[in-house]
């Protein structure tokens, strides 16, 4: 599931849920890391991961 690429609604709520537990991050945080790596999930987390949170 690391390798999902948002493309709907859909898979941009799992997105953000997925990042958001297994990081941790506040939801600013992980809206921020998904879209500076334009919803590519396993680049998402580890942006969410090197963010102070």
């Amino acid at each position: 599931m690391a390798d999902l690429c948002a493309s709907n609604d859909k898979l941009r709520a799992r997105s953000r849920r997925i990042t958001a537990l297994a990081t941790g991050a506040e939801p600013a945080a992980v809206d921020a890391a998904l879209a500076a790596t334009g919803g590519r999930l396993r680049a998402a987390l580890r942006a969410a991961l090197d963010r102070p949170h």
